[in-house]
């Protein structure tokens, strides 16, 4: 049964964008406030008027210019598994700056996103929580207490509730969270993790409303994950239990493989998948079930990028429909095409791909002199250079596919 799509909302500055590091050394402040406000830095009004500064069209740079926080890498792999949205609350100086586009062109940028962001833009707590229950997200993330709170009072059991941990938001009191009405994680990685395990349950469809038992931390049990490395690149993964043990706190795991191990290397998901036991030429399961190792079998997951396929796809979908209006079959390509065709077609694509790269790269060059024109023109650019890129892929396929058809073997 295929698991159900989570609905995701994710804040930006704090959560994934690490915001106050670029903030305070651009006004030359080293003192790392302790509130959320940084009123013990500043008084409101003063804090306002750089906040207003910032919105203003001339400093898009320092937007496109922030580092991700530490432990975000798994932004990814949680969209690729749910629909997740970003919410921010950026001021748009009276719509001067295009706070979204900024923070989609961000995102592509530093975690090579595939296609479009969803971007809400907010004014404010209150609308930042009005916006997540009218999405019905199941789940929200943020560093913002304040917001989980105004979440909380609208209606407390419609989303689950996350509190990046920091410093300045540490000594937040409010009766409503000290009665632990949502999750404080250390970072971005723990809430995804948090949120991917739900569909790792064995089948169970339990709601993220529940309250959460925190997830084990299996690095313990991997005190030597790299014994030995492979001289053809393959890896193999090893479980075992010890003898008369329960499988709670005994597994053992050794890796042979590439340096480093490949991603996704994620214990707990072996673990519900009720691996227990391997042995030479055999895998046997929980159950009572045995089949043979994966040794020497092509690993698909690892090769193949989910992100491309599902952006291919969509490039192959739109160019189904014919100049008469007509649909033509997904698979009309294999009825066969000149192999001669496939390589002037890919050519063609390669050169497309080419001039639309060095067009982005040369307005990415212009950095805070960039306009909000050029901006539009560089997210252009970036969606037209993978229609390209997707056009080769088809070129490659077709060209491969009518090679192999040769043999007849196959």
């Amino acid at each position: 049964m295929t698991q159900k799509k989570l609905k995701v909302g994710i804040d930006l500055d704090g959560v994934l964008a690490d915001f106050r590091s670029a903030f305070l050394s651009r006004i030359g402040e080293t003192t790392h406030p302790t509130r959320y406000d940084m009123s013990d830095l500043m008084p409101p009004s003063q804090l306002e008027a750089l906040m207003h500064d910032l919105a203003k069209p001339s400093n898009a740079d320092f937007w496109l210019n922030l580092k991700p926080l530490p432990g975000t890498v798994r932004l990814l792999e949680l969209m690729d598994k749910h629909d997740c949205v970003f919410i921010t609350s950026r001021s748009e100086n009276g719509g001067k700056i295009d706070v979204a586009l900024l923070a989609c062109i961000w995102l592509e940028k530093v975690f090579r996103l595939p296609g479009v962001a969803t971007v809400y833009v907010e004014d404010g707590q209150n609308s930042k929580a009005r916006r997540i229950l009218q999405s019905g997200l199941d789940a929200y993330i943020d560093d913002d207490p304040r917001v989980l709170v105004a979440i909380a009072a609208k209606s407390p059991s419609k989303c689950r509730r996350f509190l990046v941990d920091a410093p300045y938001n540490r000594d937040f009191t409010d009766p409503q969270f000290n009665a632990g009405l949502w999750t404080r994680v250390k970072d971005f990685n723990e809430f995804a993790e948090i949120v991917l395990a739900e569909e790792r349950r064995k089948g169970q469809r339990r709601s993220l409303n529940t309250a959460h038992t925190p997830h084990r931390d299996y690095s313990r049990l991997l005190p030597d994950r790299r014994e030995s490395s492979s001289a053809d690149g393959t890896g193999t993964l090893t479980l075992k239990l010890p003898r008369g043990g329960s499988g709670k706190d005994g597994w053992k795991v050794s890796y042979t493989g590439p340096d480093p191990i490949p991603p996704p290397f994620d214990m707990s998901s072996l673990l519900a998948m009720g691996i227990h036991s391997g042995t030479a030429g055999k895998r046997t399961f929980s159950t009572g079930a045995t089949r043979d190792t994966e040794k020497g079998k092509p690993r698909y997951g690892g090769f193949l990028s989910p992100l491309v396929i599902k952006r291919f796809g969509y490039y192959m979908n739109r160019h189904r429909t014919l100049a008469d209006g007509t649909l033509r079959a997904s698979d009309d390509w294999k009825k066969g095409m000149p192999q001669r065709e496939y390589l002037e077609s890919l050519f063609r694509h390669f050169v497309e791909a080419w001039r639309l790269f060095e067009k982005k790269e040369e307005l990415l060059s212009k950095g805070k002199e960039m306009s909000s024109g050029d901006m539009e023109r560089c997210h252009q650019l970036k969606e037209a250079l993978e229609n390209a890129l997707c056009g080769m892929i088809f070129n490659d396929q077709g060209w491969l596919h009518e090679l192999l058809k040769e043999d007849s073997t196959r």
